[in-house]
């Protein structure tokens, strides 16, 4: 896009652009710092290994580095069938490829040093959230600076969609997809089809089951953006969702989706963690998820918790975590009739809550949790802000 329409519809000036995003570069640096000191593996080190690892062969075969960073990215024919197992492996394979690969161009800017990477991730992480900003601004131009709190500053959302992680990707993703489709849905200019599908793409590579997700109920916010009482859509798409997750796979064997959210969950509990939950183990029926639900809720919600007990870091979190329940709870209690008709919110809504559901189910320590529903965390709280009508948080936009 061009430079005009990168600062157009944001309310916001070129200073307090330039204060937000030098805000999110330093919270960067502190991630990226806590990282190195404080952790002997963790995924930042091992992706600027590998990422040197694959500019070392720049100096003594260009040709070959120009071919793997550029063509290299695995075979394809196991990316078509977004439902088989294969594809779940390509994927995520090709989403720290992406990764790494980004990582390669900075380092050749940047000379090796991981803290001046933060920089150049940092432009694209911003520019996504600052998209991500404007869908709900341009809606509520006069909710500006409620926006820019529970977009931008929520401490646990600025640390880790900050630092040089999958978040920043996952939460940049959200905000061309959302900016360009409700554009689309706007104004029918095709422009932003191109935008839109080049920004699933993005979140395909980067997140494959958050693609998945988000789809249907992005395909919900076009069918029904025009449509009244659009919340029996809504809930006659949860049921027919809810019946086919926990049945789809006695049709169609390839398709079980009960058994990719065990994948996940196994993944975590091979991965040792501090904060251990002792969350319980999955089993492929309804029963076994419902039981667990409220584990997952207690868990995604009400965790960590304060403890003299705790690592500073996780009182820390959890003192942030009670800032996102004292507005998730306002925002609740001044909810307005007429801001609950919007497609997009309740389309957002939905995604949020599910993926907050699915990672209670999955991860197992109170570190990787708040970390991995930071992302949700934003759309949450930007969607019961603009949801609701707080009064003594009325402040005029100038």
């Amino acid at each position: 896009m061009r430079h005009y329409q990168f600062e157009k519809n944001t309310g916001l000036s070129a200073q307090w652009m330039l204060f937000l995003f030098i805000l999110k570069v330093l919270a960067g640096v502190a991630n990226m710092y806590i990282h190195f000191v404080m952790y002997v593996k963790n995924d930042v080190g091992f992706y600027h290994a590998q990422a040197l690892q694959d500019l070392s062969m720049l100096s003594s075969d260009p040709v070959m580095f120009f071919k793997n960073w550029l063509f290299n990215w695995g075979s394809l024919q196991n990316a078509v069938d977004f439902t088989s197992h294969e594809a779940y492996l390509f994927y995520k394979d090709i989403g720290v490829q992406i990764h790494t690969k980004y990582m390669v161009l900075a380092n050749i800017f940047s000379f090796g040093n991981p803290y001046v990477n933060v920089q150049f991730y940092n432009i694209i992480f911003f520019i996504g959230q600052l998209y991500l900003y404007k869908s709900f601004y341009i809606q509520q131009p006069q909710k500006k600076w409620q926006l820019v709190i529970v977009i931008f500053l929520i401490p646990s959302v600025l640390f880790w969609n900050s630092g040089i992680h999958k978040d920043g990707w996952i939460l940049a993703a959200f905000g061309f997809i959302f900016y360009s489709f409700y554009q689309f849905l706007k104004t029918r200019n095709r422009t932003y089809i191109v935008y839109f599908l080049l920004s699933c793409l993005l979140l395909l590579i980067v997140r494959y089951f958050y693609f998945i997700s988000l789809f249907p109920l992005l395909l919900l916010w076009g069918i029904t953006y025009h449509k009244e009482r659009k919340w029996v859509y809504y809930f006659v798409a949860f049921c027919v969702s809810f019946f086919l997750f926990f049945n789809i796979q006695k049709g169609i064997p390839a398709l079980n989706p009960m058994k990719m959210v065990q994948t996940r969950q196994a993944e975590f509990l091979n991965q040792i963690g501090y904060s251990d939950m002792r969350t319980p183990i999955l089993k492929n029926n309804i029963s076994s998820y419902i039981q667990n639900l409220p584990t997952a809720i207690d868990h995604i919600f009400f965790h960590p918790k304060l403890s003299t007990e705790n690592p500073w870091k996780y009182n820390v979190s959890a003192l942030d975590n009670y800032l996102i329940l004292l507005i998730l709870l306002v925002s609740l209690i001044y909810l307005k009739k007429n801001n609950l008709q919007n497609s997009m919110y309740i389309s957002l809504l939905f995604f949020a809550i599910s993926m907050y559901v699915f990672i209670g189910y999955t991860i197992p320590n109170c570190g990787a949790l708040v970390r991995y529903k930071s992302e949700f965390t934003v759309l949450l709280l930007a969607v019961m802000i603009s949801m609701s009508e707080i009064p003594f948080l009325r402040i005029e936009s100038n």
